[in-house]
């Protein structure tokens, strides 16, 4: 079951990271406030994320191949085109994220909080959505097929032309109508 968290507050003297090095060398050294970050682009694959807040950041052609958000702080982030492929979002809350075309093939989001989320052409393939919260979300024309969505909440969402085959949906709440 998803478990909301209180995001870090900035310091006084905050500044969005502006690369991935930078980025992931604040992490290294203990912060874990990175909101409106400015990474379209970065490649931050197989980085190590647990936990960090990136509300309201950019990263539009991200490559997170790998990488692990969990418990990570991603509402209305931009991911965009993003690949996160095989990347670990655990517990991590998207809400009101955009990620129109974005690649969640073989991603763990387990419990993931995604709900009004925008994920037009998305690629959930072999992608693990137990337990996640995806209510008003929009898939449409997203691809699912393979996708574990036992106990997921899919109520209210835009499902039109999204791909189903093969999907485990035990227990989903979800309205295949939209």
């Amino acid at each position: 079951m998803h478990r909301e968290f209180e995001p870090a507050p900035p310091t006084a003297d905050y500044a969005p990271p502006r690369s991935a090095e930078e980025l992931l060398s604040r992490y290294e050294a203990g912060e874990r406030y990175f909101q409106h970050a400015l990474l379209g682009g970065a490649d931050l694959t197989g980085a190590d994320l647990r936990g960090a807040n990136l509300e309201d950041a950019d990263l539009e052609d991200a490559q997170l191949r790998g990488a692990d958000l969990t418990n990570a702080w991603l509402r209305t982030i931009n991911l965009e085109d993003a690949d996160l492929t095989g990347a670990r979002l655990v517990n991590a809350n998207l809400r009101g994220a955009y990620f129109h075309g974005a690649t969640f093939e073989d991603a763990d989001l387990t419990d993931a909080n995604i709900p009004s989320g925008n994920g037009k052409d998305a690629c959930f393939r072999r992608a693990c959505l137990a337990g996640a919260h995806m209510r008003f979300i929009n898939l449409i024309a997203a691809d699912l097929s393979d996708a574990d969505l036992r106990n997921a909440n899919v109520e209210g969402a835009r499902l039109l032309r999204t791909r189903f085959e093969g999907a485990d949906l035990e227990g989903a709440t979800i309205d295949l109508s939209g």
